[in-house]
């Protein structure tokens, strides 16, 4: 899980073939941006008029909250 204060990297319209994509790939995380959206949109990869919004962050750039904190006393 991510830290959700992290701005996304991407906000995409995907249809949910175009949205397996970035489930599929270990590189990116991917979230709905609105669970309760209700109207469709244009996804903006393949034109399919039934895409939800996502939210995308490159996983490289985000930062565990552990990669930064040694845990001990440091001398």
């Amino acid at each position: 899980m991510i830290n959700k204060k992290a701005i996304p990297d991407l906000e995409l319209s995907l249809c949910s073939k175009c949205a397996s994509v970035y489930y599929n790939d270990k590189a990116y995380f991917i979230e709905r941006a609105d669970y309760t959206q209700t109207i469709f949109e244009e996804c903006m990869m393949c034109k399919n008029p039934h895409g939800l919004d996502f939210n995308i962050w490159v996983k490289s750039t985000l930062r565990s909250e552990r990669s930064h904190h040694c845990g001990g006393d440091r001398k």
